[in-house]
């Protein structure tokens, strides 16, 4: 009798140990795929983090209150500010076109429609104004994030301008 316990509890021992390397076999490779999607991740995101910072274009992630959270080197140039001053600002320390309750109903149309393109102006650090096109979408799933593409369109604006300057002068 004693023999036909131990021989049951071996047998049970057995399985038991059989189901455990499974269970552990699956989670290792569960855990490996994990690592790998998470690698995946993380290159992915620094893809996109060098394609912004590369981009010829300015690039903010701005919050619903009108703080940048985010912007690239390009824009940086553009404004001749350094990436820690703009984190400090809002909208309107930049926006020479609009006042803080226009930039507040803009933000609340690009939240409405989802996205805008218009054109406007920006202060630069030594004050000098600078003619942008600006391209924004509303993320709701990034915690309301506004993602905003800037074009430096000055020297277009001066050539238009030049151009009429030029047809007025021959009328």
């Amino acid at each position: 009798m004693l023999r036909k316990a131990k021989d049951e509890l071996e047998i049970k021992v057995q399985e038991r140990t059989s189901e455990l390397r499974e269970i552990n076999e699956t989670l290792l490779l569960e855990i490996t795929e994990r690592r790998r999607a998470e690698e995946s991740l993380r290159e992915s995101e620094e893809r996109l983090r060098a394609i912004l910072q590369t981009a010829m274009d300015g690039f903010w992630r701005v919050d619903l209150q009108g703080r940048l959270l985010e912007v690239n080197d390009a824009y940086c140039r553009m404004s001749g500010y350094s990436a820690e001053e703009l984190l400090a600002m809002r909208i309107p320390d930049l926006e020479s076109a609009e006042t803080i309750d226009d930039t507040a109903v803009h933000i609340r149309k690009i939240i409405a429609k989802g996205e805008d393109r218009f054109e406007s102006r920006h202060r630069r650090k030594d004050g000098s104004l600078f003619d942008v096109e600006v391209s924004a979408q509303h993320l709701p799933t990034e915690s309301g994030h506004l993602v905003v593409f800037l074009h430096d369109i000055t020297e277009r604006k001066q050539a238009e301008a030049d151009r009429e300057m030029g047809r007025q002068i021959l009328q």
